[in-house]
This record gives structure tokens, sequence and C-alpha cells, in this order.
């Protein structure tokens, strides 16, 4: 259980003791903090993790493989993987309701996917550096992104407009 490598990202399960680790090894490694043990690992990344992101039952993980892929955390199993060319991914988050995932990395674009199609529901380049970070907000209407380009933009993603 123990990561081969630099751990990049940490997440904690939301509403639960559960810790997720992501690194260099390209594995998800899944930790029971209050019994201080590993108890599972997701595999499928071929890169190293760059970013996690999980409510209760789901997360997801942004790689160096160019992909962002979305876990389900009760089956400990892949449901999808969403590509993005051959660009590192170095943020990703989930809505509350595990409908909409959002990535960013590299090359500078926002993508935001329907989990329930596997489809891009839009992809927004605003950013003039690689996005580090990102997150939604309660309602997963909004999101906020952070970059290289030294800018934080908060965005309204039913039109994509930059509030």
């Amino acid at each position: 259980g123990v990561h081969e490598g630099n751990i990049k990202a940490i997440s904690f399960i939301k509403g639960t003791e559960f810790l997720l680790s992501g690194g260099n090894d390209g594995i998800i490694n899944i930790w029971d903090t209050k019994q201080q043990k590993h108890v599972g690992k997701l595999i499928g990344h071929e890169d190293r993790i760059w970013s996690l992101a999980s409510n209760a039952n789901s997360c997801v993980s942004g790689s160096s493989d160019g992909s962002v892929r979305l876990w389900d955390l009760e089956r400990m199993c892949q449901l999808s993987t969403f590509s993005n060319g051959p660009n590192d991914v170095y943020a990703v988050d989930i809505d509350s309701t595990s409908s909409k995932v959002i990535s960013g990395g590299f090359d500078r674009t926002i993508i935001l996917y329907d989990v329930e199609t596997d489809k891009v529901i839009r992809t927004i380049k605003e950013h003039k550096g690689a996005i580090t970070s990102l997150c939604f907000d309660s309602t997963g209407n909004l999101a906020i992104s952070g970059g290289k380009d030294m800018t934080i933009h908060i965005w309204d993603l039913r039109d994509s407009i930059a509030i």
C-alpha cells in the first residue's frame, strides 16, 4: 500500500474517515485514517497523478497520461475516462451530485464533462498559463480556477462567463 515515488495529491472522501492519495506511481491508494491502515487501491492511470477530488461515493483524478478518470469508491472500480489529449491534467473536481467533472492543466483549457453521457459540456480557454487549481462551488454552477498566469477566475458554468 505504500507509494513508489512522490505523493502529489490527497483528498478526504467527504463524510468519511477515508483518505485518497496519488502520486508518481499512478496509483490511487485508499487509507482508513481511524485505523491507520491501507484499505485499497485504484489502478488505471499510466503516469503520475497530479490531482484528486472526491465526494461521498465518487472520486476523480487527473494525470500526466492526459486522462481524467472517474472512480466508484464503493465498488472500487473505474467508471469513466475522459481524454485530454497528450497534456498533463493538473487540477480536477467533481460536483456534489457526481453529475459533472471539471479539469484543467498544461494546455490552459478548462473542460467541463457530463458524467452521465461521458461528453464535454463546455470548454473554456481564458487562462494565459497552465491551470493548476480548480473547484466547484456547492451548487456545481460556479467554478473557480487558478493558474500559472497568476490569475484567479470565477466562472458561471451555465454560460462560460467569467464573473
